[in-house]
């Protein structure tokens, strides 16, 4: 019965001891103020109440709200129920290339790699899709990417499109991903992209990319 492991787990987790630096700091930080603020909502609509007991409402609400909303929702869904299927190789191909064409209009996220099944050509209909953001170096770069990454994860859990998507400080959070995977590049504006896999180029996605030649 893994759902009775898996979703407390992700849940309490959130797949944060995985986020790199930046992004780890930034999701504490506004897990903090969402935290707060709901507070100070209940705690002007209900003084009487217990303040650890409002702390406590407040904290659950909140992790609840970021594990939907700013998690891997889908993939979770998918891993943990064998019945699940992704959207297809259709309606995938035209999420990844919206979320591309959205990106590009941003200077804050230099790259956009794809990994996992995707790369490997070993697509199916319980992939998910393995994506690492690449960010460009300095604190505003890092706000803005954070908030970007925060968007994308939300519109993936409306569009559900299940997503194992993290940003990356570094050119080193990427040398994680497997060695023999050679990543579809959606968006390459940075040298160190280039340098660590030589050749690549930047490209749409094709429904071949997925599935194959028909």
């Amino acid at each position: 019965f893994p759902k009775f492991i898996n979703l407390p787990r992700n849940w309490l987790h959130q797949g944060i001891s995985y986020m790199d630096s930046g992004e780890l700091t930034t999701r504490l930080l506004v897990e903090t103020l969402q935290f707060f603020f709901i507070l100070f909502i209940f705690y002007i609509l209900f003084p009487k109440s217990p303040f650890i007991f409002l702390a406590m409402i407040s904290f659950l609400l909140v992790h609840t709200w970021n594990w939907l909303t700013n998690n891997l929702f889908w993939s979770l869904m998918i891993f943990t129920f064998p019945s699940l299927r992704n959207p297809g190789a259709l309606l995938t191909v035209d999420y990844l290339n919206k979320m591309r064409d959205r990106i590009s209009k941003t200077n804050c996220i230099s790259g956009i790699a794809i990994y996992g099944s995707v790369s490997r050509g070993m697509w199916h209909e319980r992939s998910d899709i393995d994506i690492r953001f690449l960010r460009r170096p300095g604190l505003f770069s890092l706000l803005c990417a954070a908030l970007v990454t925060m968007r994308e994860r939300f519109q993936a859990f409306l569009s559900k499109q299940p997503m194992d998507l993290f940003l990356a400080d570094n050119i080193d959070f990427l040398k994680k991903m497997r060695s023999d995977e050679i990543p579809l590049l959606i968006i390459c504006r940075d040298e160190r992209l280039q340098s660590l896999y030589p050749g690549c180029k930047e490209k749409s996605i094709n429904i071949t990319d997925l599935i194959g030649e028909f």
